[in-house]
């Protein structure tokens, strides 16, 4: 393994050492290496142009292929030819760059890159090279708008120039395009996966903008642990909910991804689940009746009940599975995401929330949930919020359903 296919968010001093070691790293158009970065400077004039070319900087790189800036590492080279990493310098207020950097970040570049992340790496007792991750834009473009400018900025070869006009509209044409295939996939999963699906089931459906590449690795052993270790998964209390991780043992490897080796009818293994290898999830969860209770029901003529917590519970797996895969994996944050209830049964369901209400679910009834694109800085809690008010509306109630209880609260950590 070389040194760029270790992730940055793993390198340490070793690492940095490689840099300047024969033969020392060179510029790319991912790769750019900074001594230091004025813009916590007292000169006025170093600190306003130092705000301008980081901005530029990570703009240019978010607009391109993405890749990463080193602050810290002193470059050298012919000016003809791409610049290398000479030493490793270092700078001594690592947190304070970071948290300066991502202020100016926010209020200064229209469409922040997705998952844009900063860290430090120690180098010396008292010196640090800081890491800017920034990702490639796969929704939109990033303009900088510091001191009135709106320019867009995009990196080709080593150095950073303005985008054309027709640049700028071509570029924003192919994300346009990248979007539109991502619904279509959405859509095929929809119609060809879910819909066909017997009994009433809740599912939920995510497909990265981006899936130009393979990202996910097929090992079964890492989905599982990435399932089990899940934070939000954690909090819910087994026999209450349905996660994903209940059902990480049938997970077995496919060229595509990875799904569950076959489909099961019995009320213990009532699931579907495949996560695909460039990020795409699919989930969803039987809520009917199935087995000797739809049998005994069937006979008695009972009307069947489904949970509610059970249809919240796979709404908020999906978006934290989701999440999950993404940042283990590095995927791209944006994505479009839906989820539904299709009720395939031959009867009608009630759903139910123990004292506070039912609601019928009519025969062949379809509730589809608005299909929503995710950015770099969505959150499971709120996408789930906004979908939970809107089952109210196709429910008629007059009230939005309630969160439960196990939901994390705003602060917590996704």
């Amino acid at each position: 393994m070389t040194l760029f296919d270790k992730p940055y968010s793993e390198w340490q001093k070793e690492d940095l050492e490689a840099l300047v070691a024969e033969p020392q790293a060179c510029e790319t158009n991912q790769l750019e290496f900074k001594a230091d970065c004025a813009i916590l400077s007292d000169d006025r004039d170093a600190k306003e142009k130092a705000r301008f070319d980081i901005l530029k900087d990570i703009a240019a790189m978010a607009n391109g292929a993405g890749g990463a800036i080193l602050v810290g590492v002193r470059q050298s080279g012919d000016p003809t030819g791409p610049a290398f990493a000479a030493r490793i310098e270092g700078i001594r207020e690592p947190e304070r760059l970071i948290k300066t950097t991502n202020d100016l970040v926010r209020k200064h570049l229209q469409v922040c890159p997705a998952s844009l992340e900063s860290w430090s790496i120690r180098y010396t007792n008292d010196t640090y090279v800081v890491v800017i991750d920034v990702p490639k834009n796969v929704h939109s473009l990033s303009m900088v708008t510091l001191n009135d400018r709106n320019q867009f900025w995009v990196r080709i070869g080593t150095s950073n120039r303005l985008m054309t006009t027709d640049e700028i509209q071509y570029k924003l044409l192919r994300l346009s395009a990248a979007q539109a295939t991502a619904e279509e996939e959405l859509d095929s999963i929809r119609n060809a996966n879910l819909m066909s699906l017997s009994c009433a089931w809740v599912w939920f459906a995510g497909v990265p903008l981006d899936r130009s590449t393979d990202h996910i690795p097929v090992r079964v052993q890492d989905i599982k642990k990435l399932l089990r270790d899940s934070r939000y998964f954690a909090e819910v209390e087994a026999g209450n909910s349905f996660t994903p991780a209940q059902c990480a043992d049938v997970l077995a490897p496919s060229l595509r991804g990875l799904n569950i080796s076959r489909h099961y009818s019995t009320e213990q293994d009532r699931r579907f689940l495949e996560i695909r290898r460039d990020g795409t999830l699919i989930f969803a969860n039987k809520i009917g009746p199935a087995g000797i209770e739809a049998m005994k029901q069937e006979v008695e003529g009972s009307v069947p009940s489904v949970s509610l917590p059970g249809i919240y519970a796979t709404l908020m797996s999906g978006l934290y599975a989701l999440a999950d895969i993404q940042g283990h994996y590095h995927t791209g944050r944006a994505a479009i995401v839906q989820a539904g209830i299709k009720n395939g049964d031959k009867r009608s369901i009630k759903v139910s929330n123990g004292f506070l209400y039912d609601v019928r679910l009519p025969s062949n009834d379809n509730i589809q949930l608005k299909a929503m694109i995710v950015d770099e800085h969505w959150q499971p809690r709120d996408r789930f919020m906004e979908w939970a008010r809107q089952l109210a509306n196709a429910m008629e109630l007059e009230d939005p359903i309630p969160q439960p209880p196990w939901v994390p609260d705003s602060t917590s950590k996704d």
